[in-house]
């Protein structure tokens, strides 16, 4: 029989007499030719508290079952006459085990992009301000904004870092001067050749 948990069926009423109609009526939807369940079957197996589609959609499964696999039918006899047998829901339905709510937190993501445009324009202005200044050192209440919008010092600091303009090593042999010009004075007079 599909799977019932005792969490879905507190609060219902399994005297005896409605165990078995709700039974018959599984039997009786698993056997018809078209699956549904007549209707005074029906009225005697909501009597265990359950709802119609709750009974309907558990006869279907039952029957889907069956049909699939017509070995299932004796299992399911079985399960159905262990419900009526029992006297507690717990003899025939395996009970969820009870668990406490874990504490759950917002995710937070601690990327980038996460942060909103006035963040980013906090942190923008942090580092202007650096690159703006002769030290590089951060205006310090541009600083306190931009660590409020929720950059790290730390962050501000490398973007200074990153931001300054990289110095150019100097090449030693670099000049401006015109190039070397090699004139030679060719044997047939008139004609002058360079060479570069």
């Amino acid at each position: 029989m599909p799977a019932i948990t005792a969490d879905g069926l507190r609060g219902t009423d399994f005297q005896d007499t409605n165990r078995k109609a709700l039974a018959e009526a599984i039997m009786y939807a698993i056997k018809s030719e078209d699956g549904e369940i007549e209707p005074s079957l029906m009225e005697a197996a909501l009597k265990t508290g359950l709802q119609r589609q709750e009974i309907r959609h558990v006869a279907r499964l039952a029957r889907k079952e069956v049909q699939a696999d017509p070995s299932k039918l004796e299992k399911i006899q079985n399960d159905l006459e262990q419900l009526v047998a029992s006297k507690h829901i717990s003899d025939t339905v395996p009970s969820r085990e009870e668990k406490k709510p874990e504490k759950t937190t917002r995710y937070v993501p601690k990327a980038a992009w996460a942060l909103p445009h006035s963040a980013h324009v906090a942190s923008s202005k942090a580092v202007l301000s650096a690159l703006q200044s002769s030290t590089y050192e951060v205006d310090p209440d541009l600083m306190e904004e931009a660590i409020q919008a929720g950059w790290t010092r730390e962050h501000i600091l490398r973007a200074v870092e990153a931001a300054k303009p990289k110095k150019r090593p100097i090449e030693a042999e670099t000049t401006n001067a015109e190039p070397e010009v090699n004139a030679t004075i060719p044997e047939t007079p008139g004609i002058i050749t360079a060479t570069t």
